[in-house]
């Protein structure tokens, strides 16, 4: 499996991702789909303010999917008790509004 990831900017620390991912800070939504090529494209994100929905771009990959089924992983839908956990500025209906800085 191959990915190409490019961050828009270097993280401050060797650590950062690792505090950000312990504190469950980082999250993916997904760009694109090329079923022919096998390919997803994705947007990589931080939570900036969790109770305003506020996310901070951290940088986008692009991941090839030679496994089978990965692709309907990333696109299947999250269980309803998950969608109402998710940090977001607004919640209708189980479609999230945020905001990207």
């Amino acid at each position: 499996m191959d990915a190409f990831v490019m961050l828009d900017t270097p993280p401050p620390s060797n650590s950062a991702f690792d505090e950000d991912n312990l504190q469950q800070r980082l999250f993916y939504m997904l760009g694109g789909v090329a079923r022919g090529q096998e390919s997803v494209s994705l947007l990589l994100l931080r939570v900036v303010d969790a109770n305003g929905g506020i996310f901070e771009r951290l940088g986008c990959c692009r991941q090839s999917t030679p496994i089978e089924g990965l692709q309907d992983k990333l696109l299947a839908d999250i269980e309803e008790d998950v969608k109402r956990t998710l940090p977001c500025l607004h919640d209708v209906d189980g479609l999230h509004t945020i905001r990207i800085i």
